[in-house]
């Protein structure tokens, strides 16, 4: 596979040391000024002039010197241009201007006056077709549009700045809202993703927490039936004399409650709320200890009015504890955690948060360049160092590497130079860094 060169080898007056000239049976197409090669059918190099092929072997050239030709002024040059041969290339004007066109052409591939272009009805121009470029309007306006009623209709400003916004297709992505709040909720959300308004969610918390009294905590709660006498292990914990136990599996269900542990008989805490005392609808304990249920909230869920040892006493759980552990490359100190990197790892973290360590890590832009008119292409890769390798090939089939200028203009940019502007996203260059 042959490497493409896309930008010019200057040797600095150095030799080619045994080169061999492209071997073909016919010449190239679109051949440049210079172009050289070695035509196998009649053993000869033959280079483009800029408008035909020359032989290097004299003996096979056809141009005939001018001094040749008697009256060359009027021999030739008074033939009218359509009695040549039609041109095998582009015809090169050197500025000049063709004058004396009709002015209405007819078919395609006639040449047409700049009075009849500019006189042309919008209306009447083809179609953008998917290969054409976009249409620069230079910072101009198009008005007076009508109001669109199909795909592919230009839209209006006022008619697209007052369309509500249910109108417009479902979002793809996140929508920034800069620091502005929503406005004009519905105040009552009634199903799982819609937005909640303030005064509704403030609400709903209030009415959660309504008809909670909270209670000094206790040691450990025993949530099957026990004996309410002597020093005792209940979810792993060995009570203590004066300890406070929470009890709520007792039967019958009107002894549950809060007792004081003692090494005999324990005695039943009726004096930490309002009458009847420790126990009252909504009342709530925090559980210090135990395997199982340390760290948990229980509550009475009782309704109705309680008579101490004649009414049942539901307690429920109301919260479960709050267990972390720190995973794979976490580390918990307390209730923080943190990152746990290993060294050169290429990890880096700071108050603004986890990040890559360019001292250890490559990054990598890639993208897509060419527009057939550009020779100098800068791109934007945004490595912030020009420390970078970069490197360019063909964006389809056979991928192979080509050869440009390429310079580490920035720590943001890179340039890539051709010797001739390569065609429209033709090429894909990589920069490392």
């Amino acid at each position: 596979m042959s490497r493409s060169f896309l930008t010019s080898i200057n040797m600095n007056q150095n030799q080619l040391l045994n080169p061999q000239l492209q071997n073909l049976a016919t010449a190239p197409s679109s051949p440049v000024v210079g172009q050289v090669y070695y035509n196998t059918v009649n053993n000869a190099a033959w280079v483009w002039n800029g408008t035909t092929w020359q032989p290097t072997d004299a003996s096979l050239s056809t141009i005939i010197p001018v001094s040749a030709i008697p009256a060359f002024a009027s021999t030739v040059l008074g033939y009218h241009l359509n009695q040549f041969a039609a041109p095998t290339a582009n015809l090169a004007m050197g500025g000049y201007q063709i004058t004396g066109l009709a002015t209405s052409q007819s078919s395609t591939g006639q040449a047409a006056s700049w009075d009849f272009v500019t006189g042309r009805n919008l209306n009447t121009i083809a179609g953008a077709a998917a290969t054409t470029a976009n249409w620069g309007n230079g910072g101009f306006k198009i008005q007076n549009i009508g109001t669109p009623s199909t795909a592919g209709d230009a839209a209006e400003y006022t008619w697209v700045n007052t369309r509500p916004l249910n109108t417009f297709a479902v979002p793809t992505g996140n929508i920034a809202m800069s620091g502005y709040t929503l406005t004009g909720l519905n105040t009552g959300p009634s199903a799982a993703g819609q937005a909640a308004e303030y005064s509704w969610v403030i609400a709903q918390i209030q009415s959660a927490a309504a008809g909670i009294a909270s209670k000094p905590p206790v040691q450990c709660i025993a949530t099957g039936s026990i004996t309410l006498s002597g020093l005792q292990t209940i979810d792993g914990y060995t009570t203590l004399a004066n300890d406070r136990v929470l009890v709520a599996g007792q039967t019958p269900a009107t002894a549950n409650g809060v007792y004081n542990a003692a090494s005999g008989a324990w005695t039943r805490v009726v004096d930490d709320g309002s009458a009847p005392g420790e126990i009252e609808p909504g009342a709530m304990w925090l559980v210090i200890n135990g395997g199982t249920n340390g760290g948990t909230q229980w509550r009475c869920s009782n309704t109705g009015t309680i008579t101490i040892g004649t009414t049942n006493i539901t307690l429920v759980q109301f919260s479960a504890a709050s267990v972390f552990t720190a995973g794979n490359g976490l580390m918990l100190t307390g209730s923080a955690f943190s990152i746990n990197l290993q060294s050169a790892s290429g990890l880096v973290v700071s108050g603004s948060g986890l990040g890559i360590d360019t001292t250890v890590v490559t990054r990598k832009y890639s993208g897509t360049i060419g527009d057939g008119t550009t020779t100098q292409i800068v791109v934007t890769h945004n490595l912030n160092t020009q420390d970078v390798v970069m490197s360019c090939r063909l964006a389809s089939t056979p991928y192979s590497v080509v050869d440009c200028d390429m310079a580490a203009t920035s720590t943001t940019t890179a340039t890539f130079g051709f010797a001739v502007a390569p065609v429209a996203s033709s090429l894909r260059v990589t920069v490392l860094g």
